[in-house]
């Protein structure tokens, strides 16, 4: 509102929006006085290694939590994913081949061949979708691989990853 009210008070020109800057590292507390700055110092400084790490820890905990989480809740959709398309396609193949198998039993060969077709379409179908989720949530394992050690170790701060493991893609009869 202050934005678009006219000039109030002897004021020709219109309200700026205030500048907002990050502290830089080391500045965050410029703006405390020095005897608060000098006793922040010291108490840091009092601070045992352990401590220190502790502290270290919470900081990349509250940072990287949601991403992690995050993470994790896309590979639990994908995998959820799969597990659907693959009872669908399940169910839709079976309905089919029964079908199939009516149609032979009636001597129906074309619709016997039509229907062939179409399972297989079906299965081209799925097996495409399979790999692309398959894909998607070895991307997704690959990026959480990255966010841990060299040597396999979580790094500190890390909360652990549960595996997940995706259904098989493969025909289903």
């Amino acid at each position: 509102m202050l934005l678009l009210s006219p000039a109030v008070f002897g004021q020709n020109k219109p309200a700026e929006p205030p500048s907002v800057s990050p502290p830089a590292a080391g500045r965050r507390f410029d703006n405390l006085p020095p005897e608060e700055q000098a006793k922040l110092k010291e108490k840091r400084q009092s601070l045992s290694a352990e401590d220190k790490a502790k502290i270290g820890d919470k900081v990349r905990e509250r940072v990287a939590g949601p991403a992690q989480s995050t993470q994790g809740q896309r590979g639990k959709e994908i995998v959820a994913e799969m597990a659907r398309l693959q009872e669908q396609h399940k169910g839709s193949v079976t309905e089919l081949q029964a079908i199939k198998q009516l149609a032979v039993k009636e001597n129906a060969k074309e619709t016997a061949e039509a229907l062939t077709r179409l399972i297989v379409k079906h299965q081209r179908r799925y097996d495409l979708q399979m790999q692309v989720l398959q894909r998607r949530l070895k991307l997704l394992q690959g990026e959480q691989g990255a966010k841990s050690g060299a040597d396999g170790q979580t790094q500190p701060g890390t909360p652990p990853q549960p595996e997940v493991k995706a259904p098989k893609a493969g025909p289903t009869k």
